[in-house]
């Protein structure tokens, strides 16, 4: 799905990646919770990917984790499991705040040009 651009094949993808390493976890209250909030989760997988995209460079990263945190559950690794899987969330949730910084610093300079035009304007 990655390789075909479809954010909406990638992001189901990545939901029944979820619930798939859930099930294989034999966590059945955690599974049912997942599976409740699938319209949710799949929303918000999808804004990522969004967001992802305008940063396409990092899609190799992202599919690495995936493959380590996969590799180590096959391989009965539970720990391994857990660190990858928390490197693979420590990842995204930077890229996630460096969009938002980036977001925030746009935000104030077309402030900040907005202040300017209105002060020549005024003049």
């Amino acid at each position: 799905a990655q390789q075909s651009g479809d954010l909406d094949a990638e992001s189901d993808a990545v939901v029944q990646y979820q619930i798939a390493v859930t099930e294989a976890a034999h966590n059945v209250v955690l599974l049912h919770l997942l599976r409740c909030m699938e319209p949710m989760l799949a929303q918000n997988v999808r804004q990522n990917f969004e967001l992802l995209y305008a940063r396409r460079e990092m899609l190799p990263q992202v599919s690495n984790h995936r493959t380590r945190i996969f590799e180590a559950i096959i391989a009965g690794e539970p720990e391994q499991a857990r660190e990858a899987s928390h490197r693979h969330l420590a990842f995204i949730e930077e890229i996630l705040l460096d969009r938002s910084r980036e977001q925030s610093r746009r935000e104030r300079s077309l402030r900040r040009l907005q202040q300017r035009k209105d002060e020549n304007s005024g003049s």
